[in-house]
């Protein structure tokens, strides 16, 4: 059982206790037990027989099958349903799983990992989860501290997010200044890992320098969205104008910066019209207007001699 915040790299744990292990050839799979609805879990899991229901034209093995011999990761386990977690215990205790509409059992060789950034027996006092299967699976644990607690962390993750994203994003080598590293240090991290990827990809985009300054690390706000992007679109700040340009320039597209910012593509077509000096468009358009003009539907034409 892996604990953590959300955003400390619990899949990246179980990814690496996986591939450590005698089960390393095998496969991994993970589920975001969140994204199964109820009635769906059993057949996503153990799979169906042909006939099993009105659509099942062909058998399909499930999950389990699926990670044979390896390893099931199983995030966010604190969201699976009471009936889920009753078939799902079943499955712990027997090592035996069926497929819907079958009445023969099957054995599988599979370990299981699950994760949750929830107090698990907090909710197993308060009736939300049960008790047997909470000792099924915290049979071994471990806590992730999250990234406030382990700021030596910090250098190291950044380095490796911003050659990352300064090679995808074609930027050549950059660094962070001491003063950009201490300013990392020293923030709370409330998304943790997650958060500070986030952080460091967006300022590989739009630095305007092979060096990183304290300016060029935006933090996300609570209140939704970027500093640039609050900035920008509740005062169409220059600045926010020359974010933008930067971010198109760099990555070749808005995508990045729509992500980032809370915003639409639309939003940013409208911000970034021919009348901005930023507009990557605006020296193109200008080179075709005319283009293709004969001299007689000019309004200028040349006096008569």
């Amino acid at each position: 059982m892996i604990y953590g915040e959300t955003g400390t790299g619990k899949e990246l744990i179980a990814r690496a206790i996986h591939y450590n292990s005698h089960r390393h050839g095998k496969p991994f799979i993970p589920v975001n037990c969140g994204a199964l609805p109820d009635h769906l879990i059993e057949n996503e899991l153990f799979g169906h027989a042909k006939g099993a229901f009105t659509d099942a034209s062909t058998a399909e093995k499930g999950l389990i099958a699926e990670a044979e011999g390896g390893a099931l990761f199983l995030d966010e386990v604190d969201t699976l349903s009471s009936s889920a977690q009753i078939k799902l215990l079943r499955f712990l205790q027997d090592k035996e799983y069926r497929h819907l509409g079958s009445s023969k059992s099957r054995g599988a060789d599979v370990r299981v990992i699950a994760a949750t950034n929830s107090n698990l027996w907090y909710l197993v006092e308060t009736k939300r989860f049960r008790e047997d299967l909470y000792y099924r699976l915290n049979v071994l644990s471990v806590t992730l501290p999250p990234l406030r607690e382990r700021v030596s962390d910090i250098p190291l993750l950044a380095a490796h997010f911003l050659t990352r994203y300064a090679k995808q994003n074609r930027r050549g080598l950059l660094h962070l200044s001491g003063d950009a590293m201490q300013k990392l240090i020293h923030y709370p991290w409330s998304g943790n890992v997650r958060e500070l990827e986030g952080v460091i990809q967006r300022a590989a985009v739009l630095c305007a320098s092979s060096v990183l300054e304290p300016e060029d690390i935006d933090h996300f706000s609570p209140c939704g969205g970027s500093v640039i992007g609050r900035q920008f679109f509740a005062g169409r700040q220059e600045g926010g104008l020359q974010s933008i340009h930067q971010c198109i320039r760099f990555s070749g597209n808005r995508s990045f910066f729509t992500k980032g910012q809370d915003t639409s593509h639309w939003s940013v077509r409208t911000v970034i019209s021919d009348e901005s000096p930023y507009c990557p468009q605006r020296k193109h358009n200008s080179r075709r207007k005319g283009r293709g003009k004969r001299p007689e539907d000019s309004s200028e034409a040349s006096p008569e001699i």
